[in-house]
């Protein structure tokens, strides 16, 4: 019986994984397809653009109005459109790490953080796999 439970957990999450390689593919080809300038519905041009204001002007970092339009320039919409971008807002210390990729466009940025979180989860080694394997950390 646990067998056949496992069996079941095992097909369900490899039928998830196929479901969603279509979103990590998207992702990676954002950064190379011409005609998204502002990466569709990422919000990495929310935090590019909260990092932005950080840097420009700290002290209306955290002001909404503010926030939308940096964010809306580099969504290449008009400063001055309303769109429901959640509102979340980075941490300071977050802008501060973010901070060097403004140096960079929009897709420089994206491709660079790409580049990193590529490298970081290639290099990771999972606790979970090691322990499974025998071995300790």
């Amino acid at each position: 019986m646990a067998r056949a439970g496992l069996l079941l957990l095992a097909l369900f999450l490899v039928y998830r994984l196929i479901s969603i390689t279509d979103e990590y593919r998207g992702i990676v080809r954002m950064p190379f397809l011409p005609h998204i300038g502002d990466f569709g519905g990422s919000d990495f041009s929310a935090f590019y653009g909260g990092a932005q204001l950080f840097v420009a002007d700290p002290s209306n970092a955290y002001d909404p109005v503010e926030q939308t339009r940096v964010i809306n320039r580099n969504k290449h919409q008009p400063e001055d459109s309303d769109f429901p971008w959640n509102r979340y807002y980075n941490p300071p210390a977050y802008s501060l790490i973010l901070a060097p990729l403004t140096l960079l466009t929009l897709t420089g940025a994206f491709n660079t953080a790409l580049g990193v979180a590529t490298l970081g989860a290639v290099s990771q080694r999972t606790p979970v796999g090691d322990r499974a394997r025998g071995l300790q950390p």
